[in-house]
């Protein structure tokens, strides 16, 4: 099956899809998306998973954590892998001052908004529509206490909106720039 093309099953056709590291590998995802929705049956469940690095939790995951700041790459970190060409494959896609400077200014907003960075981003996640269940990868207590934090702080729609303007071009990966 081409997943680029519309896929060659009648509405709601299914109870669940299942995608195992697969929208990773496609150009757009945003197609696969919609013909999955498509394809389940209301009510029905798209499950996926994916170490996709081209969108926007991937991409500010590194820098969200504090870990990275603008300069040399922290040791111990795919940014500073040797060997093999990976560190820089990473640095020529992720290592840019326009990514540091988004998330200064994320963190200003955190911030304002009386958040951790974490929560923030949790929250804003429960804003977005087609995020129905978000998968928190918690492996510390006090990440998940930040998770089940940002439950309770819901973001107003003046706060999503700037979330949105601001990362606008991660979200929607290398076409929007």
């Amino acid at each position: 099956v081409d997943l680029q093309q519309r896929l060659p099953f009648d509405d709601g056709s299914f109870d669940v899809v299942l995608m195992t590291e697969v929208l990773e590998h496609l150009d757009s995802h945003f197609h696969v998306v919609a013909e999955v929705a498509r394809v389940v049956r209301p009510g029905g469940c798209f499950v996926f998973s994916t170490p996709n690095l081209q969108r926007l939790h991937s991409r500010l995951q590194f820098f969200l954590t504090g870990k990275h700041n603008p300069g040399a790459p922290t040791e111990g970190t795919r940014f500073a892998l040797e060997g093999d060409g990976t560190a820089g494959r990473y640095q020529e896609r992720y290592w840019h001052d326009r990514m540091f400077e988004t998330v200064e200014t994320l963190r200003g907003i955190a911030k304002e908004a009386g958040m951790t960075m974490a929560q923030l981003a949790v929250a804003w996640q429960f804003t977005r529509p087609a995020i129905t269940s978000p998968i928190i990868g918690a492996s510390k207590p006090e990440q998940l206490a930040d998770a089940v934090a940002a439950l309770a702080t819901p973001l107003d729609t003046d706060l999503t909106q700037r979330l949105d303007i601001l990362t606008r071009e991660y979200r929607f990966g290398d076409s929007a720039r």
